[in-house]
């Protein structure tokens, strides 16, 4: 009678008595395309997604500096009311040319309203998180065209 044999880890020749069928081919390799195949499809689906977002946030970005531009012009003083304010003057000193002479009276510093300030934060804040946005994307699609 045959003693059955033991199974060690060292024993390559050991015949299983319900083995699998062996594969054709390379196993992992099989695995492997199959994973491949998987993960170019979703690196593929991720790079349209970004690319929509890029578009998006590009296009975003494009209007809130229109929108950043012309907000920003109310945080500074206005110079047409200083001209307009100095041309006054001169007006008042022709109709009376033998008055005393008055001091120029200083003109007050500009301090824009807080509700003006708290808009430009927000335009600001709006663009600067859009623009990260496209950094990140830009990052991603790099990182996606790497890992394939």
């Amino acid at each position: 009678m045959k003693t059955p044999k033991v199974w060690n880890i060292y024993n390559n020749d050991f015949e299983f008595t319900y083995a699998p069928p062996k594969p054709d081919g390379d196993p992992w390799g099989i695995l492997l395309k199959s994973r491949m195949d998987e993960d170019k499809i979703r690196c593929q689906a991720w790079k349209e997604e970004v690319n929509n977002i890029l578009i998006f946030a590009g296009l975003f970005s494009a209007v809130v500096t229109a929108f950043v531009t012309e907000s920003y012009k109310t945080l500074q003083p206005d110079p047409d009311s200083a001209i307009v304010d100095l041309l006054s003057r001169i007006a008042a000193r022709l109709d009376n040319p033998l008055d005393e002479v008055s001091p120029i009276a200083n003109v007050p510093s500009f301090s824009p309203p807080p509700s003006y300030i708290r808009v430009n934060i927000l335009w600001f804040l709006s663009l600067i998180l859009s623009l990260t946005t496209v950094l990140v994307g830009i990052i991603t699609l790099q990182w996606l065209r790497e890992y394939q």
